[in-house]
């Protein structure tokens, strides 16, 4: 720790009997406690992640080529609509962009459609529902995503998205999902994605056994990630409780932000929404958290780093990224607005 300039331990131990009981060097002592739990505790959890990281790759590549080996869409395209006027007859006459997996457009107002080439062939029925499958969409901060399948019905099959209350989904659970029919050759289905927040989609098409398998193992490996969040937040907030230390305060309050943003991006707050509560505020709750979970790990690295000697553009820079945080809650409450506006 730093001592004041020109103070050296012989003015501590000549004026020692002017400070009374109060042994010399208390407060750096006691800051250098704080530091060294705090450090400590970023160590282990360096450990935890470092130990996720290696189990992860294997567990997602397994999962991964588990759900492309049983999902039914074999082909997937997009294209964008500015006006946001194109009817479903007119958006199938258009040409579209192929893409793998996640589709990436990011933000915008435009909407996005969606084309999904369904091939249920090769995949084995499920022996409890066999005439249905299940379309689940991926992430859950979406605002609307619209659900066309045209070979069966000319009308909207259904409406999945975060302004949509979790009572009225057709199927629970921590991700969108749809019933369609099973039926017995290649078909289209389509989406048409508008969202405020950034328009990313990924989209599967599974019988409900694999659906219901898939289910339960990303249940599994979200539910590790929100333990190990949950357990510095309470570690954090625990400490800061007994000891109202700054540092440790600062840091169980970014582990609470970061704790309730995991429980609203992965779709677990969807699972405990009364049905009271109105969608749109589990809608805000999740962009509001987007925001505070960065700018509290941002509030918590700047007090940590305080304890060092930092170069001067360091601190700009940390100034900087700190007073940019009222502006992403502006310019989210306009963007807001601006979508309510032109929705109606």
């Amino acid at each position: 720790m730093r001592l004041a300039a020109g103070l050296g331990p012989q003015h501590f131990e000549e004026n020692s009997s002017t400070i009374g009981d109060v042994t010399p060097g208390t407060s750096t002592t006691i800051a250098s406690a704080e530091l060294v739990a705090v450090t400590g505790l970023l160590a282990l959890r360096r450990l935890w992640l470092a130990v996720l990281l290696l189990l992860m790759p294997g567990w997602v590549l397994a999962s991964h080529a588990w759900n492309v080996s049983h999902d039914q869409v074999v082909e997937r395209a997009w294209l964008e609509d500015p006006s946001g006027q194109l009817t479903l007859e007119q958006v199938r006459q258009l040409p579209t962009q192929p893409f793998d997996g996640v589709l990436s457009a990011g933000f915008g107002h435009s909407v996005i459609w969606v084309r999904l080439r369904i091939d249920p062939q090769p995949q084995p029925l499920s022996k409890h529902i066999p005439d249905r499958s299940v379309l689940r969409i991926r992430p859950v901060y979406l605002d609307e995503v619209q659900v066309f399948d045209p070979v069966f019905s000319e009308r909207k099959l259904g409406v999945v998205g975060d302004r949509i209350h979790p009572r009225q989904a057709e199927i629970d659970g921590l991700d969108f999902a749809i019933t369609l029919d099973h039926g017995n050759a290649p078909r289209d289905i389509w989406l048409r994605l508008q969202s405020s927040s950034t328009r990313q989609l990924h989209a599967q098409v599974l019988n409900f056994d694999e659906w219901d398998r898939s289910s339960l193992k990303q249940q599994l490996l979200f539910s590790v990630y929100v333990a190990l969040i949950s357990l510095f937040a309470i570690w954090g907030i625990t400490a800061w409780l007994f000891s109202r230390q700054r540092l440790m305060g600062a840091f169980g309050l970014k582990q609470l932000a970061a704790l309730i943003f995991a429980l609203a991006s992965l779709g677990y707050l969807r699972v405990f929404w009364p049905a009271s509560w109105p969608a749109a505020w589990l809608d805000q709750l999740t962009s509001v958290f987007s925001i505070l979970a960065v700018s509290t790990a941002l509030v918590f690295h700047i007090s940590f780093t305080s304890e060092f000697q930092l170069r001067r553009w360091v601190k700009v820079l940390y100034s900087l990224a700190l007073s940019l945080q009222p502006l992403k809650l502006s310019y989210w409450r306009w963007a807001r607005r601006c979508s309510h506006c032109r929705s109606t």
